[in-house]
């Protein structure tokens, strides 16, 4: 059996599919992150360097200051929760990437 890695450039990925990568790999567990039980966030903060450091400098720079200045991870135990805090934070730029488009539609109201 061969450990050779394969390498998929990210950039080449869908929205859906890069999201699914991420996913899978913050939510893994076993030998990834050692003996350590680490929480979902824990895992996101990990990661996320490591997408800074594969943009170009320029972006990689900006990338890292903003992260290290504003970054922010935010786990929450339903939408109703999340629409509250987005709501709160009333963010000038929002994705919502859901299933059911038109609840989330119908119930954030402080954005952008």
């Amino acid at each position: 059996m061969s450990t050779d890695a394969v390498v998929i450039p990210w950039r080449e990925l869908s929205a859906d599919a890069l999201d699914a990568v991420i996913e899978e790999f913050v939510s893994r567990e076993g030998t990834d992150y050692g003996h350590s039980d680490y929480a979902l966030a824990e895992k996101v903060a990990e990661l996320v360097p490591d997408l800074i450091a594969t943009l170009p400098a320029f972006n990689a720079e900006n990338a890292a200051a903003a992260w290290r200045d504003y970054g922010e991870i935010m786990l929450v135990s339903s939408c109703e929760e999340a629409v509250d805090v987005s709501d709160r934070y009333a963010s000038e730029h929002l994705q919502v990437q859901a299933a059911d488009l038109d609840w989330w539609l119908a119930s954030l109201s402080n954005y952008g």
